[in-house]
């Protein structure tokens, strides 16, 4: 789970165990995989425990893997999920738009995997 902070505003970008896959997700996909979309919440600035980058895959440059050796804590999505109806699709415009060329600054919540 990751949430991108935007004042007290997180968008949940759910991992593959978040997915209605459940834990045997994980084990078949990249540590670094998330899901654009999942819903939002508010978190209070001071739940902040750190930082990480997110991309659209489409705009990591060179290797993937050389991509993460780079720096610590950077993940990536390349499709979007909607747990509602438990579908994945393309991501929406808005999230290769987030940011410098779909970069996305990310805030960790310290409640990880908590309902925060």
């Amino acid at each position: 789970m990751c949430c991108i902070l935007c004042n007290t505003i997180c968008l949940f970008l759910p991992s593959p165990e978040d997915t209605h896959r459940g834990h045997s997700a994980s084990q078949e996909s990249d540590l670094n995989l998330l899901y654009w979309g999942g819903g939002g919440c508010e978190v209070e600035a001071d739940l902040v425990c750190g930082k990480c980058v997110v991309l659209c895959a489409e705009d990591i440059e060179g290797e993937k893997d050389d991509w993460f050796l780079n720096e610590a804590d950077r993940f990536y999505f390349y499709e979007a999920y909607d747990s509602a109806d438990k579908s994945f699709s393309d991501p929406p415009p808005r999230a290769r738009a987030a940011g410098n060329k779909g970069k996305v600054s990310v805030l960790w919540p310290c409640a990880l995997g908590h309902a925060v």
